[in-house]
């Protein structure tokens, strides 16, 4: 408990305020997508699309980074699991806020009889905080993209 306050307490200003706000995201969009239909939600977090994409830079990658790892952590340390598809949409709404075009993405996989799905976010083609390995065995079913 001490490391975790101390991990905190070592993040900026900035970085407390995304903590928080993707904290309260998750939460937001957990209990969305329990009282609403999938695509309510979907539509909400593309609210902030633009109509332009823009090229890729090394401070778009480096904001990425910074969001990605702060959703996760948010996620990691939340009143109850939150599952990819949370993490996913509260991810693509933060990266969308801040002018980042992204991707949703959804995949299926069969495993002996049982369906798995995962949700992840893509960033010019390439998978955001996720290893390749690990979605390459999903069959995507489509995306859904947010512009500035």
């Amino acid at each position: 408990m001490r490391r975790k306050l101390q991990s905190l307490l070592r993040l900026s200003h900035h970085e407390k305020w995304i903590l928080a706000q993707a904290w309260i995201l998750l939460l937001v969009i957990d209990l969305g997508l329990r009282l609403l239909p999938f695509s309510m939600i979907q539509q909400w977090t593309a609210r902030h699309r633009g109509s332009q994409h823009r090229p890729s830079t090394e401070e778009d990658i480096a904001i990425i980074h910074q969001v990605q790892r702060l959703v996760d952590i948010a996620a990691r340390h939340h009143l109850y699991p939150m599952s990819c598809l949370r993490r996913a949409l509260a991810l693509q709404w933060l990266l969308g806020r801040r002018g980042i075009t992204t991707e949703l993405r959804i995949g299926v996989r069969k495993e002996d009889d049982t369906l798995l799905a995962h949700a992840w976010v893509e960033y010019a083609g390439q998978p955001v905080g996720e290893p390749d390995s690990a979605i390459s065995t999903f069959a995507s079913l489509g995306t859904q993209a947010i512009h500035k």
